[in-house]
């Protein structure tokens, strides 16, 4: 069982799972991103009554990709219960970006419309903070989980960095001095 986002070649973003009947879904964008300006990214699943699965992805509050499958993609809902990384594959511990999170949110279960739109207001408002920090992970760098914990500890030291210099154009320079 699996879950997953990520940046294929050509910065294209995508997020499927593996179920626990071993069943794969998986959805992407087929558009350019700005990734030069922070996002907010919405990932859902959901089981329908006709136990068929959708899977779709939001970026900024719009629906930019979406998939119908005629079959159920049952996972775990307890976030926790996951090995988790972030910035690393499970398969290939070379890949990574340079990346910065600012905030990484699930939930066990759909929210209904108005939670939804107070989620994409609440980070709009939240992501033009003055002194917004994030996450800068270089590649090499990356969080990770172990199962049956939310402790989430940082390899090869990503840094707490501003969000304000991230956009200015100004990055951490690295241990040996570099950018």
């Amino acid at each position: 069982m699996r879950v997953f986002c990520r940046a294929e070649p050509g910065m294209k973003f995508s997020f499927g799972v593996t179920s626990i009947q071993g069943l794969d879904g998986i959805v992407g964008i087929n558009r350019l991103i700005d990734w030069t300006v922070p996002h907010h990214f919405t990932l859902s699943l959901v089981i329908e009554n006709d136990l068929s699965t959708k899977l779709a992805i939001a970026l900024d509050g719009e629906t930019v990709a979406k998939v119908s499958l005629p079959y159920p993609l049952f996972v775990a809902n307890d976030p926790v219960q996951y090995e988790s990384y972030q910035n690393r594959s499970h398969e290939d511990s070379q890949a990574g970006l340079d990346l910065a999170l600012i905030e990484v949110a699930m939930f066990g279960k759909k929210l209904p419309v108005k939670e939804r739109a107070q989620m994409f207001l609440y980070f709009e408002n939240y992501r033009i903070k003055e002194d917004l920090r994030c996450v800068y992970f270089t590649k090499g760098q990356y969080g990770y989980a172990a199962p049956g914990t939310n402790d989430m500890r940082m390899t090869n030291s990503p840094v707490m960095w501003s969000v304000g210099k991230l956009l200015k154009g100004e990055f951490p320079k690295s241990k040996d001095g570099s950018v």
